[in-house]
């Protein structure tokens, strides 16, 4: 692999796929986030969870979307409240069971809204270990808002 620039990689173990403990910042935060094209099938996917546990008692985001043809799904909920319940040792949940992402070597994902008749179970199967490719002397904003972050890409079933 080329980099060029003044660029690095850092590759990440399995421990960066699954949640951390949470950090002491009251706005420390985690989220998984999913990215699906099938252009083949005109299908599209954005799926984003995350739990932020110090503010207000404990909050959950889900930012989900889905779209096809003759089919548009969105549902964005900012301030879900969390139970201890919603975050193990290999996943993270919010709005009692609206998403949730698990990792056991493969990324699980499930959606459920029965209000809007909408379900899915996507697995993303990694094509290489994550990586992140923000160097430690970015730019201010990137560094506190993306220094963590980790990348991947390979096919969703």
């Amino acid at each position: 692999m080329k980099v060029v620039g003044n660029g690095q990689i850092r590759f990440h173990g399995a421990d960066d796929e699954r949640p951390h403990a949470p950090g002491e910042h009251p706005q420390w935060q985690e989220s998984f986030v999913l990215m699906v094209w099938d252009t083949a099938r005109e299908v599209y996917a954005f799926l984003r969870v995350s739990q932020v546990p110090h503010k207000d008692g404990g909050t959950g985001t889900a930012w989900l979307n889905i779209w096809g043809p003759g089919f548009q799904y969105k549902n964005t909920n900012v301030a879900l409240p969390l139970k201890p319940s919603d975050r193990s040792a290999d996943s993270l949940t919010v709005g009692g069971g609206l998403c949730s992402y698990r990792y056991d070597g493969d990324h699980h994902w499930s959606l459920r809204d029965p209000g809007a008749d909408v379900s899915a179970q996507l697995v993303f199967h990694d094509a290489h270990q994550g990586m992140s490719f923000y160097g430690d002397a970015s730019a201010h904003f990137v560094s506190e808002t993306v220094a963590s972050h980790v990348e991947g890409s390979g096919r969703v079933t």
